[in-house]
């Protein structure tokens, strides 16, 4: 259906094939790279700068690549019911914080941590009702419930209700959370600015700070051929705009857990978090400052397969020399900052790698945009796509390499890059000119609302007000956390004009 094409826009209203009275090009540059090492404490956090990369991309690596979770339990479960805590579970269970999960390894309790964290994936991403899961896993979990609850002296029902609420009477509960409890984010944008030489080039009016899935969702939007609605909180300072998580992306489908547990079967070092890589895109009258985080160097781009994964005593071994140390209001973190001489890694050694079901028609055209869109907002040189095509969608069938010239080459990138520019464009217009007669107004929190319904060709409509959902912790905290970092940039240059 493709209806929506040529007719007229209102405003606020984007279209794939509207008419463009200029080209935008963008301007993509790395300002530096870094990565957070040894995260066992969810207190502190240590940072590393340039990146000191660890995950590499196999070159071992080939078809059929199982991914399921009830057969890949089912093969480690021990007779007790219980699971070694290991990294390969950890790739298993696809978590999102497994150097916490590995930290406790040599623990007493480890056997207990690790079968609580199986329990919890399972009813995570196949729900809380035994009698809805699949047979084979809901066998998994019946033995492993009768080890824990075994452990802990505390009866089945018990148990469940203290995992559906990861309740505080459970071993290993900070680190539970930090990998099951789903709440909204904002990027670290405190780190940033101590990451640049100059943190003036990132302010000033014209400067979006946000997660980079923010600018695939915007740019690669128009072209969807589905329906599509998120709300994304907005924290305006002093003309800057900052973007958070949108409520819609906080949930649970086993496609994550797919995308975590394909990286431990193709990435060398796959538990180590992702080098980020702080990037500047100047599009249009926008400047956007944004960290990307692909999933692995090249395979031959660096020493991947051979380094030891830094730990505390390593750093200056390394050639790190320890730089600064601060305190945020940010989850009350604090945070190390050790810097290197060596020289940047080049952006396109990295590579993205990729899971779906297929990229066919007009659905597989769409990732494919959304592929090389991420990719090249990370100056990465290629994006490692696995499909599912088979009847079991839990089986890895083929794995393909798509470079971002090659992807590039099939689709229109400068309508692309020109259509987001107007969309960032109106959304600056809305709260700078039209809802805020000054930038002192305009200062506090938004929301932007992004909207579409199903179908290619339809419009795509920005709308934008003031104020967010106050309930939400993480918005609290970061108007708490703007307060704190834009005080501070004004103790700074008013100690430089002094």
């Amino acid at each position: 259906n493709n209806q929506g094409w040529g007719l007229p826009l209102e405003e606020g209203t984007f279209q794939s094939q509207q008419p463009l009275e200029t080209w935008v090009k963008p301007k993509v540059e790395a300002l530096c790279s870094y990565c957070y090492v040894e995260k066992k404490s969810l207190s502190a956090k240590t940072v590393l700068t340039p990146a000191y990369s660890a995950r590499t991309m196999r070159l071992d690596f080939e078809p059929p690549v199982d991914l399921s979770l009830a057969r890949g339990l089912k093969a480690v479960q021990s007779s007790n019911g219980s699971f070694k805590l290991t990294h390969s579970l950890s790739g298993l269970l696809g978590l999102a914080q497994p150097e916490v999960f590995l930290s406790f390894m040599s623990a007493t309790n480890s056997r207990v941590v690790a079968t609580l964290y199986v329990l919890k994936t399972i009813e995570t991403f196949f729900g809380a009702d035994p009698n809805a899961r699949p047979q084979e896993l809901q066998e998994v979990a019946t033995l492993a419930e009768a080890f824990v609850t075994q452990k802990l002296q505390i009866r089945v029902a018990d148990l469940r209700k203290r995992l559906l609420e990861l309740d505080e009477r459970l071993p290993a509960i900070e680190a539970l959370r930090s990998d099951f409890l789903r709440l909204l984010r904002w990027s670290f944008f405190e780190l940033w600015l101590r990451l640049v030489p100059d943190p003036k080039c990132l302010i000033g009016r014209g400067t979006v700070w946000c997660p980079r899935f923010f600018v695939v969702d915007l740019g690669s939007a128009p072209w969807s051929p589905y329906d599509y609605s998120k709300e994304y909180p907005l924290v305006i300072r002093d003309g800057v705009i900052m973007v958070g998580q949108p409520e819609g992306d906080v949930g649970n489908a086993d496609a994550m857990r797919h995308g975590y547990c394909l990286e431990s079967k193709l990435v060398q070092n796959f538990w180590v978090e992702e080098d980020h890589l702080l990037t500047k895109l100047r599009l249009g009258g926008s400047t956007l400052i944004y960290a990307a985080a692909p999933d692995a160097i090249e395979a031959g781009s660096g020493d991947g397969d051979h380094i030891k994964v830094p730990q505390d005593q390593d750093f200056r071994s390394l050639g790190f020399q320890f730089e600064s140390e601060f305190r945020t209001a940010r989850d009350d973190v604090l945070c190390q900052v050790w810097r290197s001489d060596e020289a940047e890694k080049e952006a396109n050694s990295y590579l993205e790698v990729k899971k779906t079901t297929h990229l066919r028609g007009m659905a597989g055209e769409f990732k494919k945009l959304k592929f090389w869109l991420q990719a090249v907002l990370g100056g990465c040189a290629a994006t490692v796509v696995c499909t599912t095509e088979g009847e079991d969608k839990d089986v890895i069938t083929n794995i393909s390499r798509y470079s971002v010239k090659d992807m590039e080459s099939k689709l229109d990138s400068k309508r692309v890059w020109s259509i987001l520019s107007l969309m960032l464009d109106h959304i600056q217009n809305e709260i700078f000119n039209k809802q805020s007669s000054t930038l002192e107004e305009a200062n506090g929190p938004w929301t932007l609302r992004i909207l579409k319904e199903r179908g290619p060709g339809q419009p795509v409509k920005l709308q934008v007000w003031r104020g967010f959902d106050e309930n939400e912790p993480a918005n609290q905290m970061m108007r708490q956390r703007v307060d704190d970092m834009f005080g501070e940039l004004e103790e700074i240059y008013c100690d430089d004009d002094m």
